[in-house]
Order: structure tokens, then sequence, then C-alpha cells
């Protein structure tokens, strides 16, 4: 076994990058939305990185970035298609877009923007009442959009709006999975495996989404989602622009492209902080 622990820092953002024999892998809990902290996830992986190859972590971020690295780096091209975030990109036909910010009469002059020549997916961040997600619904039909994402956070609620609308809701990878079969209109799972640790088996599609990690990491979500749905939620792999994956993944219409030339990781980005032989 050969491992080897790095650390990086970007505005804003902060993770670990794990090497360990031919895999790579990325532990970047995101700030107030993974149960762990990063001080917490650095501690758990320095106390396994000297026996890997039986280690369990309990932190989910530490479970992504050690079965990531566990795995044999691929060396493939990738061409994948993904979602927009926030704004249109040319050859981009579906379109997420947040709105749980913004008055309801603004989300809807936002989603009749794009209705006509996107396929919407709204984020409302769990931000509505029943009366506002049933009030933002009579101005659309159902389909408008391919889902409304988390539009209520009381779950009674949510499958009352489903029945009395119809409109195509998703909902994300902290619902029960027990309680999903109650939405008659559940279109999807939104996954984070940065969140979650692994991608568990859902009884609707599901589509993997990042956490503003490191191309690295957009990379590896990417890769997992061979049997997973697309497009993916992966628009955020532009945020950081001294990032760490040589070459850039890069864009065009409306697909995710990697043509690797060699080493993936430029390790001079990075701070070497363990290793264990």
């Amino acid at each position: 076994m050969v491992a080897h622990l790095y650390q990086y820092e970007f505005p804003h953002r902060k993770g670990l990058i794990l090497q360990y024999n031919d895999g790579w892998g990325e532990i970047a809990p995101l700030p107030h939305f993974s149960q762990e902290t990063f001080e917490e996830a650095k501690a758990e992986i320095l106390s396994l990185l000297p026996s890997l190859s039986s280690a369990k972590p309990t932190l989910a971020s530490v479970q992504f970035g050690l079965s990531s690295a566990k795995t044999p780096f691929s060396l493939q091209p990738l061409k994948v298609p993904f979602c927009a975030f926030q704004n249109p990109e040319e050859g981009c036909e579906t379109l997420k877009i947040k709105v749980g910010h913004l008055k309801l009469d603004e989300a809807i002059l936002l989603a009749n923007q794009y209705k006509e020549t996107h396929l919407l997916r709204i984020d409302c961040n769990q931000k509505w009442s029943l009366d506002q997600a049933l009030h933002f619904a009579s101005h659309f039909s159902p389909t408008d959009f391919d889902y409304l994402e988390e539009p209520l956070s009381n779950f009674s609620d949510l499958i009352v709006f489903s029945r009395l609308t119809g409109f195509p809701v998703a909902v994300d990878e902290s619902s029960n999975q027990e309680l999903l079969s109650q939405i008659p209109t559940l279109k999807a799972v939104i996954a984070k495996p940065t969140i979650l640790g692994s991608v568990p088996t859902f009884p609707v599609p599901t589509i993997l989404s990042s956490t503003y990690e490191s191309s690295l990491g957009h990379l590896l979500i990417a890769r997992l989602a061979s049997s997973h749905t697309a497009p993916l939620g992966l628009g955020t792999f532009r945020l950081f622009s001294d990032d760490i994956l040589q070459p850039p993944l890069r864009a065009s219409q409306g697909f995710l492209y990697w043509e690797p030339s060699g080493s993936p990781v430029n390790i001079n980005k990075l701070c070497l902080i363990a290793s264990a032989p």
C-alpha cells in the first residue's frame, strides 16, 4: 500500500486529496451541510491512513473519498451531459435555477423566462409554504418543468402539493426512503456523494450532484454516474479558477468533457500532510 494525503485551500473552500495506490479521492465536507467538519474528517482519515485496505470510516465525506481512492483511477476520456446552473449555456437543454431566495413573483417571472427554451429544474430549497407552492403552480402546467426540487419543508404538505397539482417533484438524499413512495409525482432523488458517503438505490432515478468540490471531485462524481440519470448537477465545476485537475474539465454544447494527457492531478498545487508506506 502507498498512500499520500494532501490538503488544498482555494478561496472559500478547503479539502483533502487522497492518493491510494492507483486511485484518487477527495474529502471535502461542505460547511453547514455536511454532518462533519473539515477538522473531524481530517482527523478520521489521518487515523485510518496506516490501514486503508481494511478501514471503515464513519464520516460521509471520508467514506466517499476513500471509496473513490480504492478504485483505480480511470484515464478514459469522459463525455457526459450536464445541467446548466443558474444561467443558460449553449447546447444545454436542461437548466437548474435556484429560486428560494426570490420573492414569489420574481420566481414566477424567472421560470416564465426560460420555460419555452429549457427543461427547467426549479430548486426551492424548502422555502415555500403550501399556499405559496400552489400559487406558483397556478401559473404553470406540470409539463413546463423537469421537476420542482424541494419546494416544501413539510413532508405532508409535499404529498398534498403533489396530489393536487400533478407537478413532478424531486427530493434530496436526506429524505426518508420509506416515505418516498407516498409522493405520487416523485420524479427523482438528488444525491450528493460527499454528503451521503455513497449512493443508495432509490425507487426513482437518481441525479448525482456536486457540493462545490474541486474539479477532481466533479470528475469522480461524473464517473459514478454511468448507472444513474443524467444530465448531472455538476454546474459548479467552474467556481475555482486555480484548480488541481489536469487538464481542466471543459464544457461544450451541453456536455462535460475530460481528455486525460498524463498525471490527472497537479500535486504542485497541493500540500502533502501525511504518507503511509
